[in-house]
């Protein structure tokens, strides 16, 4: 599946909130896509604790700044090069 090419507004998400703040359990999604999350609708979920600044900055390295997400179902593509995601009805350009 094809990957986001959203490039901005990039968060470093956990992948599992019990695998620990390593660069392995980290991977960078672009806003809506990590809004979309199974995490983020959990209204029980508990963040667990920041990655550091310097996990980030490789997690960011190794994604090539760019959103890893791969699902294709978190934002709809509009013409203009801009995207929106209907959950939280944000329009983001890629």
């Amino acid at each position: 599946m094809e990957r986001c090419k959203r490039k901005k507004d990039l968060q470093i998400h956990h992948k599992r909130v019990d695998g620990g703040n390593e660069i392995n359990n980290a991977q960078v999604l672009c806003e809506p896509c990590h809004k979309a999350t199974a995490s983020h609708s959990d209204p029980n979920h508990t963040s667990p604790q920041p990655f550091t600044q310097s996990v980030k900055d490789e997690a960011l390295k190794l994604a090539g700044n760019q959103c890893q997400c791969t699902k294709g179902q978190c934002c709809d593509s509009l013409e203009g090069g801009e995207e929106i995601n209907e959950e939280i009805g944000k329009k983001y350009d890629k």
